[in-house]
């Protein structure tokens, strides 16, 4: 840097002139120099017990970090807090998940461009019965079916045997896992369908303990769709597990806060300036900050104390095994990163976790070819499934897509030709203490091989997430919550089957 010493790496050290002449790239060059500086050195002083987030000069000179003081101003700290895509919210409480190991850990898998799930899963009537034809749904009009895990599998798609065999090879059984179809009409190849559950579970109080909701997309959901019935917080990206694991380094901690986190820290910077910062301990607000500093802070001695496997599925052995991980895999294969999302999801340290994967839009491909699309998502779900079930955890695995797919009319199995709305979602649950359900599908087709309008969500995008919702609030043992969280009646075996 032309106007600037190695040795002036803050901005409080320049004169206004050598200010008055940093270019763009040069000062961004000095706040990436004090950030990490700062963040190396905050991380190695809160890696000791009993060590928190220090807050005023003193604090700050007590943990060797005098030189960082500039770490503490406002630009610093919006920057970083902007940059993750803060929304504003309204207390300074820290995220307080439900307590109790029998709150299930919610993964979404999410396959985008109209997955033909209903080629899987067959789809039923409205007395829970076969159709007399699947012409429209690659089966033909008579396929081969199999009941297991509760549900009527396509026995002619080798996705349902990738499922179902690896379930039973790992000595899983119907009595703990039962598979849900949900018969819905979504946008076809669409992000904008609002139908997602992310809202309604966080009012409901389903968040991690250490991760805020994690996804693939930098959308509200973290997926390839909308939040029905009220936003969460922003997710966290995940295109690497180094994602998930600076999220837990000081400035990934400041952009994982809850949104009442992130309000009360904005609000607290807007009270001082830069020559206040000196005098930090003497402000009103220093008070608030500290609280909610300390809150990011307590997050980092936690997972220092844990070690990698906290929040690293490699670091148990059983869940690395599934997914086929250990130290030297690729941090950002989508095994690791779907393989970290369930674990953490699972094991309560993550909120809601959305797995989305391109290249499903299945029309105009041929069978061969998006079956072996099925198989791969058959198999996340069955590893989904198995990694609860090494946690011995509750879940729920939701598999959704945009919208759907049909074939030609034929009496045997056929290529998919054209997008469609009509669809099929899964609601996969898993509890090492057992599952019930009343019934195998949500919602019904006709004898037309469309959605049943009549019956279930039909196509109210809105009350297909609610459904799904209350039924996994059901599923945890809520259903006191049904109502509040999703205005539906709690008693209503119709829509209500777990």
């Amino acid at each position: 840097m032309k106007n600037v010493t190695k040795n002036q790496v803050h901005l409080s050290e320049l004169t206004e002139d050598q200010k008055t002449k940093l270019t763009n790239q040069e000062l961004a060059e000095i706040q990436k120099y004090n950030k990490a500086a700062a963040d190396e050195q905050l991380k190695k002083y809160l890696s000791h017990p009993g060590h928190k987030m220090p807050v005023t000069r003193r604090g700050f000179l007590a943990a060797g970090i005098g030189n960082f003081a500039a770490y503490m101003t406002a630009p610093t700290i919006a920057d970083m807090l902007f940059n993750a895509g803060i929304a504003h919210g309204q207390t300074l409480d820290c995220p307080k998940p439900v307590a109790g190991s029998a709150i299930p850990g919610i993964l979404t898998i999410n396959p985008t461009g109209g997955q033909g799930i209903q080629g899987i899963v067959v789809p039923l009537d409205k007395n829970q019965q076969k159709l007399a034809s699947y012409s429209q749904h690659s089966m033909g009009t008579n396929p081969n079916t199999l009941q297991a895990f509760g549900a009527l599998w396509n026995n002619d798609n080798p996705a349902s045997g990738t499922f179902i065999n690896q379930l039973n090879t790992a000595g899983i059984t119907a009595a703990n896992c039962k598979v849900v179809g949900i018969a819905c009409r979504t946008g076809s190849d669409s992000d904008n369908n609002p139908n997602g559950i992310e809202g309604m579970a966080t009012k409901a109080k389903f968040v991690g303990t250490l991760l805020p909701n994690l996804g693939r997309r930098n959308s509200v959901t973290g997926g390839g769709y909308l939040s029905a019935n009220g936003n969460p917080p922003a997710p966290l990206v995940v295109n690497s597990f180094t994602n998930i694991r600076n999220a837990l380094s000081i400035q990934g901690a400041l952009a994982g806060m809850s949104v009442q986190q992130k309000e009360a820290l904005l609000s607290t910077i807007g009270k001082f300036n830069e020559r206040q910062i000196a005098s930090l301990g003497s402000l009103n607000g220093v008070e608030t900050l500290n609280k909610v500093l300390q809150c990011a802070g307590i997050q980092n001695i936690q997972i220092n104390r844990q070690g990698s496997g906290g929040i690293d599925p490699v670091g148990n052995a059983a869940v690395a095994g599934i997914w086929g991980l250990n130290a030297n895999s690729q941090l950002n294969s989508e095994t690791y990163i779907l393989g970290a999302m369930a674990f953490n999801a699972f094991s309560g340290q993550s909120g809601t976790s959305t797995f989305t994967k391109g290249g499903y839009d299945y029309h105009g491909n041929a069978l061969a070819n998006t079956r072996n699309q099925d198989i791969t998502i058959m198999d996340y779900c069955a590893k989904a499934v198995r990694t609860a079930a090494a946690l011995q955890r509750p879940a729920v695995i939701l598999l959704r897509t945009d919208g759907s797919v049909s074939s030609n009319n034929s009496t045997t199995p056929s290529d998919w030709q054209g997008d469609r709305d009509d669809g099929m979602h899964l609601m996969i649950l898993y509890s090492p203490s057992g599952v019930n359900v009343t019934k195998a599908q949500i919602g019904a087709f006709t004898t037309g091989q469309s959605v049943d309008l009549t019956v279930g969500a039909g196509d109210n995008q809105d009350r297909l997430a609610k459904i799904i919702m209350a039924n996994i609030l059901k599923f945890a043992g809520k259903s006191a919550d049904i109502n509040l969280i999703t205005g539906l009646t709690p008693t209503d075996v119709n829509i209500i089957v777990a």
